[in-house]
C-alpha cells in the first residue's frame, strides 16, 4: 500500500509526494528536509511524519507558527486516511492507495555521470525523493540566480552545496581567463587549505567535463596514489563542472572524511544540477559585474572631461584690433588636444595648439601636465625657446615610450602685430593675407616634444599680421575627419573652405569649419578636432 501527502491548497494543489515504507520524513523551509515547502511562514524543519509498526505518526518540530491537524494544533498525533496537515498556507492532505508497480531502478553510486544531473533524478529514484530533490534544485537556484555580487555569490553557491549534501569540505574552483588555471574561490571545512582537498580529483573533473565521484578514494584506482587524497584523509568525494554554454569555466568540489558514511548517487545528480545552475548565476553575475564596471568608468571619464574641458580657456581673450574665436571637439569623453592663450613678457600672448599623441584618458593627463608646466614657466618673462626645451626634457621623462606631442605657440605682439613662433612637429599654421589668394604657411621649425633629449627649439621671426588678414592655428583632425566608409576632409578643401569663410566673423568661420569636419565623419571623429581663429581688424 502506498501513502501519499497530497497538496490540496497552494500554488502545489494537485502534487503527490510518496512517503517511505520505513523512517522518517521531514517536511520544511530547509533545504535538509525531504519534502521543502518554499514558505516564509514554514520553519526550517517544520514537522515529521514517521512510519513504524503501529502506523504513521506525525510530530512537530517545535516549529515557530505550529502544525496543525485537521485544524487542532498538535504535538504528536497518529494519522488517519483523510487527514490534513497544516503548516503555514500549505495544507497536505493524507491518502493511503494502492502501490504502483516497482520498476526495480536502484541508486547505486556512478564514479562519472554527464554534468546535467537534472535529467536523471527522476529516473533513478522513487517519487518522494525526486520531489524532494527538485525542490533543493529549484530552491536553490532561486537563492543564487538573485544574487549579483561575486564575492557573496560564490560563498553562496558553495554554503548551499554543504548544506544540501551534508559534506564535511568544499571549494569552488573557477578558471582565471588570463592563465587558463583553477584558482580557489571559496572553501569551507579542511578544504579552506589549497592541499587540503584532492587536486587529483579536481583536474580529473575539470579536464573531462563531467561529474566525478567515488566512495573510498583510498581504495579508487584512479586515485588511491594521490598524495593529496591521503594527506587530507578523504573517504568519499564528488566533484561536478561549473559550465556555460558547454564550457568549462570551475569545479565544485566536496568531500566526507573520518568516518563518514559518504554520499549516494542521488548527492552526485544534486551537485551536478547545482553546479549547471551555479554556471548560469555566475555568468550572470560576471556580466553584471562588466556592466557596473563600464558604468563606473563612463562616469568617471565624464567627470575627467568636464575637468579637462575646465582646463580650456571658456572664452577667448578680448584684444582690442583683434577678433578671436578657439574651440575643441573631443572624440571621446576626454581628449589630447591643447589650446590656450596665456600673457607673456606684459602685453604679448602666446597663443598655443598642442596635440598629444593617441586617444582616451593617458593623453588627456599628459596635456594637463603640458598646461601646467607651460604656464607656470610662461608666467615670466622667459623666451618661449627656453620654456619648450625644459618641458620637452620632462616629457622625456613621463611619457611612455613611442609617444610624443605636437606643439605651435605663436607669440604676438599686440600692438605691433607681429608673429614670433615655436613649432614643433605640428601641422603649419596658415596666414589668409587680405586681398591675396596664395596663403602663407607657418612651417615646422623643431621635432615634436618628447622624441630627442637635448635639442634647440628655435623660434621663427619677421611674421606680421596686417588688418584683415586672419591665422588659423589647427590640429590634424580637422583636415583628417572622415567616416569608416569615407575620405577625409583633408587639408586643400580645408583651406578653400577656410578662404571662402574668410569675409564671415571668427565664430562663424570656426564653427563652419569644425562643422564641415564633423559632417564628414558622421558626427563621430577619430581624432580631436581642434582651431584657433585670429583675424586682425
Amino acid at each position: 500500500m502506498a501513502v501519499l501527502l497530497r497538496f490540496i491548497s497552494g500554488q502545489r494543489r494537485g502534487q503527490e509526494v510518496r512517503l517511505p515504507g520505513s523512517g522518517r520524513f521531514l517536511v520544511g523551509r530547509g533545504l535538509q528536509a525531504d519534502l521543502v515547502v518554499d514558505d516564509p511562514m514554514v520553519s526550517r524543519l517544520h514537522f515529521e511524519v514517521s512510519c513504524t509498526p503501529d502506523g504513521f505518526f506525525v510530530e512537530d518540530q517545535n516549529s515557530r507558527n505550529g502544525t496543525y491537524l485537521n485544524g487542532e494544533r498538535i504535538k504528536h498525533a497518529r494519522l488517519n486516511p483523510g487527514d490534513v496537515i497544516q503548516t503555514g498556507g500549505a495544507r497536505l492532505k493524507f491518502t493511503p492507495e494502492e502501490e504502483e508497480t516497482s520498476d526495480g531502478v536502484g541508486a547505486t553510486l556512478v564514479s562519472k555521470m554527464p554534468a546535467d544531473g537534472l535529467s536523471v533524478i527522476s529516473a533513478v529514484q522513487d517519487d518522494h525523493r525526486a520531489a524532494k530533490d527538485l525542490a533543493i534544485i529549484y530552491r536553490v537556484g532561486n537563492i543564487i540566480s538573485s544574487e549579483r555580487d561575486m564575492n557573496v555569490l560564490c560563498p553562496l553557491i558553495l554554503d548551499s552545496v554543504l548544506e544540501v549534501l551534508g559534506a564535511d569540505s568544499g571549494a569552488l574552483l573557477l578558471k582565471d581567463e588570463e592563465t587558463g588555471e583553477l584558482l580557489d574561490v571559496t572553501a569551507r571545512g579542511q578544504a579552506k587549505s589549497s592541499l587540503a582537498y584532492s587536486r587529483t580529483i579536481v583536474d580529473e573533473c575539470y579536464k573531462s567535463g563531467v561529474c566525478v565521484a567515488t566512495q573510498d578514494a583510498l581504495a579508487d584506482d584512479r586515485f588511491s596514489n594521490a598524495q593529496s587524497v591521503f594527506q587530507a584523509g578523504i573517504h568519499a568525494a564528488l566533484c561536478a563542472p561549473v559550465q556555460t554554454n558547454d564550457r568549462v569555466i570551475g569545479v565544485i568540489y566536496v568531500d566526507a572524511r573520518g568516518t563518514s558514511t559518504g554520499f549516494q548517487r542521488r548527492d552526485l545528480e544534486l551537485l551536478g544540477a547545482i553546479a549547471r545552475q551555479a554556471g548560469i548565476a555566475i555568468q550572470n553575475a560576471r556580466l553584471r559585474q562588466n556592466d557596473i564596471q563600464r558604468e563606473r568608468l563612463e562616469r568617471e571619464m565624464e567627470i575627467a572631461g568636464s575637468v579637462q574641458r575646465h582646463f580650456l580657456p571658456q572664452i577667448a581673450p578680448e584684444i582690442p584690433g583683434y577678433s578671436i574665436s578657439a574651440s575643441s571637439v573631443p572624440s571621446m569623453k576626454v581628449g589630447g588636444d591643447y589650446y590656450d592663450f596665456i600673457l607673456h613678457n606684459g602685453s604679448d600672448v602666446v597663443m598655443v595648439v598642442a596635440d598629444v599623441s593617441g586617444h582616451g584618458l593617458a593623453p588627456a593627463l599628459l596635456m594637463a601636465e603640458l598646461r601646467a608646466t607651460l604656464r607656470a614657466r610662461l608666467a615670466g618673462d622667459r623666451p618661449l625657446s627656453d620654456v619648450l626645451q625644459e618641458l620637452n626634457r620632462t616629457l622625456i621623462e613621463d611619457m611612455p615610450s613611442g609617444e610624443f606631442v605636437t606643439f605651435l605657440g605663436a607669440s604676438l605682439d599686440v600692438r605691433r602685430g607681429e608673429l614670433r613662433y615655436v613649432s614643433a612637429g605640428h601641422d603649419p599654421a596658415v596666414i589668409m593675407r587680405h586681398g591675396v589668394d596664395e596663403l602663407e604657411f607657418l612651417e615646422s621649425t623643431a621635432p615634436p616634444l618628447g622624441v630627442l633629449d637635448d635639442i634647440e627649439f628655435p623660434a621663427a621671426e619677421g611674421v606680421r599680421l596686417n588688418p584683415g588678414d586672419i591665422l588659423l592655428l589647427y590640429t590634424d583632425g580637422l583636415w583628417e575627419a572622415g567616416s569608416d566608409e569615407g575620405h577625409p576632409l583633408g587639408k586643400e578643401k580645408m583651406f578653400q573652405l577656410a578662404r571662402e569663410l574668410s569675409d564671415r566673423d571668427v565664430d562663424e568661420m570656426l564653427q563652419s569649419l569644425i562643422g564641415a569636419a564633423l559632417a564628414q565623419s558622421n558626427g563621430a571623429p577619430h581624432d580631436d578636432i581642434t582651431a584657433i581663429v585670429v583675424k586682425r581688424t
